[in-house]
């Protein structure tokens, strides 16, 4: 009896491991493709998303079994076959995630507190790289939790407020100190908000740097960045603020002006 328990568990462990088993080829690319089928299927059925995600589901499903057959075979054809698969997965992917946030967005200007939970279920990572949605979403959440908690929100609002009481000295830097800067003084504080890859941005940067300007860059990936671009309403960098001007934009004629 205790062997054919143990056979038992010993199928089921072998089932569970199958299932969560991924192409070890391109796997940076395609394992988080494969994990998304568990979080899109975690989303109830909403009309719009239901033909999607069933097709995107059928489609991981094929690619990752073409993944399988590239990492056992390893032959040039199944490799090339596979990593095409791969690239139209993803640009599946990234138009369900786009239609999902249009959605989200919907149920937070209709005030549907059940939808914006269900398109919530499907990760909160996905939103998160946007701050300006983030913003809206956190906000949204804090109106109506009471109704129902969410998990994912909670630990967020959190790691929020630990973020914040850490960063207290950094708040008042950029807040109270810098808004509290006179127009056109020469020792007004200049702040530039930019992200990784952004030519214009490192465009201000040498314009700032000819004109012996010292200035601060924040990458609005991190705490502070994103903190001044969701105040600022920022919808793409660089955006310069010098004093307590706002200057979007690659703009050298208006970045002068406030600097001199």
């Amino acid at each position: 009896m205790r062997y054919f328990i143990s056979l038992i568990i010993l199928a089921v462990l072998t089932v569970v491991h199958a299932k969560e088993s991924y192409p070890e080829l391109f796997a940076k690319q395609g394992t988080p493709l494969y994990k998304a089928m568990i979080s899109f299927s975690n989303i109830e059925e909403v009309p719009t998303l239901k033909t999607v995600i069933d097709d995107y589901v059928s489609e991981a499903k094929e690619t990752k079994e073409l993944g399988f057959k590239a990492d056992k075979f390893k032959e040039k054809k199944d490799v090339n076959i596979y990593f095409k698969s791969l690239r139209a997965l993803q640009n599946r992917h990234d138009k369900l995630i786009g239609l999902s946030t249009r959605i989200l967005y919907e149920a937070i200007k209709s005030d549907d507190y059940k939808e914006f939970k269900n398109m919530i279920s499907l990760g909160i990572s996905y939103y998160e790289k946007k701050p300006k949605m983030r913003e809206n979403i956190l906000k949204y959440y804090k109106k109506n939790r009471k109704i129902f908690k969410i998990n994912s929100l909670e630990k967020i609002l959190r790691d929020d407020r630990s973020i914040v009481k850490h960063y207290d000295e950094t708040e008042y830097v950029f807040s109270e100190d810098f808004q509290a800067q006179e127009p056109y003084r020469a020792d007004k504080k200049i702040i530039l908000l930019s992200m990784n890859g952004c030519g214009w941005c490192d465009k201000v940067k040498a314009l700032l740097d000819s004109n012996a300007k010292q200035y601060q860059e924040l990458n609005i990936e991190n705490f502070e960045g994103a903190r001044l671009y969701r105040k600022y309403n920022g919808s793409g960098v660089p955006i310069t603020i010098v004093g307590d001007k706002v200057i979007r934009g690659y703009n050298p004629v208006k970045i002068l002006k406030e600097i001199q």
